[in-house]
């Protein structure tokens, strides 16, 4: 669904008896989490979960909106245990407004001008939401390796990732400043019982700091003994091992983990510090990772992560200022993205009272 939404080609198929489709056709995903949601095609072969919708005696453009109107029911209306798929009663029931095909064809001429400035102004946001994370990217990687005095003299920190550091400040492996925590192999059994150890996982490690409200599953004494889990304590910073790297956070409360993270304990640094520059580190964790099926680091990789280290009393400050800058930018990519969704609203709500003929355009 990827390619359909924009993205870059990545499968290809052989078969010469396959069914190819043009460009601009309307489509309907017909089985999986969106299934109900109408797409415009792109030249290909379409697969099993798709559908080809064939417009007969109305014009295609305003076939086009309609079917985003109908969307809403079909999407609403999904049936399946496991997997979602589209009603087929449902869609065969839909009711499609047809007026004169001269009307269709206006309908569909005012909402094309009006919907291309929508996405334009969409489009724009995007943009600006992107120089924005790409500024806290900077303003973080800035403070962790250059401090926040702007005059300080600098000099080579000797690691290519890093760059120039202040002369003050030392590089150091991160062994020499915690001890790396790795988990075991085996999974333990989960439930949803409060009361045990949380189960955290990668997908857990989305913002700097892991509190305990964001885990759903937890381990209890028994399936902990079993498989021979080890408690990993709280203050502690925990980081991808497996596939995406340079993901991190540091964490608020003791917990077992699963074999994708491992940990930085017994720290004698700064966790807030060091959570920033692991999440600045990705290039260095795909540089020492192994590649099987999966590319993943192994404990030597993260002792042997070099990091900058200017006083613990600095490193403090660096987090402060990191985490007051960022909160400021991160509020301002919310008012960014709050304003898409309202535009996206704008932009349903029109097509859907212009097809509806609630809004007259001819």
């Amino acid at each position: 669904m990827e390619y359909l939404r924009g993205g870059e080609e990545n499968q290809w198929v052989k078969d010469k008896t396959a069914l190819i489709i043009e460009s601009d056709e309307v489509l309907l995903l017909w089985d999986g989490s969106n299934a109900g949601e109408f797409l415009k095609s792109r030249k290909g072969v379409i697969s099993s979960t798709v559908a080809h919708i064939l417009f007969k005696g109305i014009d295609q453009k305003y076939a086009w909106y309609h079917s985003k109107v109908l969307e809403i029911e079909l999407r609403k209306n999904t049936i399946g245990m496991g997997i979602p798929h589209v009603n087929g009663r449902v869609l065969n029931n839909l009711i499609v407004s047809l007026p004169p095909l001269q009307e269709q064809t206006a309908i569909a001429e005012f909402l094309d001008d009006k919907t291309t400035k929508i996405d334009a102004a969409i489009g724009i946001k995007e943009k600006q939401i992107e120089l924005l994370k790409e500024r806290k990217q900077i303003l973080i990687h800035k403070a962790v390796t250059r401090g926040l005095d702007d005059g300080v003299a600098l000099k080579d920190s000797g690691v290519e990732w890093i760059g120039e550091i202040p002369e003050g400040w030392e590089v150091a492996k991160a062994k020499y400043y915690s001890t790396i925590f790795v988990p075991e192999r085996a999974k333990p059994d989960l439930n949803t019982q409060r009361g045990g150890y949380p189960w955290v996982t990668t997908e857990h490690l989305r913002s700097p700091e892991l509190f305990e409200n964001t885990v759903n599953y937890y381990v209890n004494e028994k399936s902990k003994n079993k498989t021979g889990s080890r408690i990993i304590k709280s203050g502690s910073v925990l980081a991808t091992c497996v596939g995406n790297f340079g993901i991190a956070s540091q964490l608020n409360f003791d917990c077992i983990i699963n074999q994708q993270i491992q940990g930085f304990t017994d720290l004698r640094i700064d966790a807030k510090y060091l959570t920033y520059l692991v999440r600045l580190s990705e290039d260095y964790f795909k540089n020492n990772s192994t590649l099987t099926t999966i590319m993943y680091v192994n404990k030597d990789t993260f002792g042997n992560m070099p990091i900058s280290l200017p006083s613990l009393s600095e490193q403090k400050e660096i987090s402060s200022y990191i985490e007051t800058a960022s909160q400021k930018i991160e509020t301002a990519i919310e008012l960014k993205q709050q304003e898409i969704e309202k535009l996206k609203e704008y932009k349903s709500s029109l097509i859907n009272g212009v097809v509806t003929g609630k809004v007259k355009v001819c």
